[in-house]
């Protein structure tokens, strides 16, 4: 099962492998206490989208294209990146064959939930995109059923002889 998650949401047991999906290791966030504290296993920063994709978001005008629209072109071409080097996603997919894997992403921070992160207080956010560890975490699930359906089908041809 591939799950995401906010990164400051604290971990479980159901959430297995904990991968923090985001291109740029997120400000004033100590890598070493970060592994301890908030568990990540590990950091798979090339599945992210790329800086131009995110660029490109960031520049688009979203008084004139509506934010479903701009969505969906955001999801288009970040497909077309992950199709284009499944070699940065590949060992997820490994990863989701074998156990649980959660996909952490970098989202506004609750006060709340970081009380007991005081190193976390002061953390900046990468880029305001649309959920890309969702979207992230649904290729792979399309990608592991496409795997899995891989194998020939039955030969029934023997069924349908002609006399």
């Amino acid at each position: 099962m591939i799950n995401y998650k906010p990164l400051d949401e604290l971990a479980t047991e159901q959430d297995g492998q904990r991968i923090l999906v985001e291109r740029i290791w997120p400000n004033r966030l100590d890598q070493h206490t970060a592994k301890a504290i908030l568990k990540i296993n590990d950091w798979c920063q090339n599945a992210a989208p790329s800086i131009e994709l995110a660029q490109w978001y960031q520049q688009q005008d979203v008084q004139r294209n509506s934010s479903e629209k701009l969505a969906q072109e955001f999801w288009r071409r970040y497909k077309q990146e992950l199709m284009a080097h499944p070699e940065h996603w590949m060992f997820l997919l490994d990863m989701a064959r074998s156990a649980n894997l959660t996909l952490l992403y970098v989202a506004e921070l609750n006060d709340s939930t970081l009380s007991e992160h005081v190193f976390l207080n002061n953390l900046v956010l990468n880029y305001s995109i649309p959920n890309h560890a969702k979207m992230l975490a649904a290729f792979l699930e399309d990608e592991l059923d496409r795997f899995n359906d891989a194998s020939s089908p039955v030969c029934y041809a023997h069924l349908n002889k002609l006399d």
